[in-house]
């Protein structure tokens, strides 16, 4: 237990670290969308509450921030992407359920008509292992 203490602490150090790097108006001009998550959830390894939340592209395509308006909640995620139609192409988060727990699974963005797959994390492979999974989505 003490051990997954201090791996989360260690995890959200280094990103808060890297958040705190970049310059603001870099980090704006890079925002995805805006969309309210009406349940606690799991991004990238980090427990995240419900709330309002910007998306935004960090570094490269292959990595999404997620955060709080008040930026008290920061989380990372390595994503693959994908192109998508049109029809099909709209703001939009979509998680995994397992019993009562959500992860974060893909971010769809009607801009650039992409999906972005996020990277299961162990703990997530695990539950799933355990439970059948549901979907539920979040739109802008």
């Amino acid at each position: 237990m003490k051990n997954k203490i201090m791996m989360a602490v260690l995890c959200l150090g280094v990103v808060l670290c890297f958040v705190a790097s970049l310059p603001a108006q870099q980090m704006s001009d890079r925002q995805i969308l805006t969309v309210n998550v009406p349940f606690n959830f799991t991004a990238g390894g980090m427990s995240l509450p419900a709330g309002q939340y910007e998306v935004l592209h960090v570094m490269n395509p292959s990595w999404i921030m997620l955060r709080t308006s008040d930026r008290n909640a920061i989380a990372l995620v390595h994503v693959s992407v994908s192109p998508t139609t049109t029809e099909s192409a709209n703001n939009k988060l979509v998680f995994n359920r397992y019993r009562d727990k959500y992860f974060l699974s893909q971010v769809w963005t009607s801009g650039d008509y992409q999906v972005h797959n996020c990277t299961p994390t162990n703990a997530e492979s695990s539950i799933a292992l355990q439970s059948n999974d549901a979907v539920a989505v979040a739109q802008q």
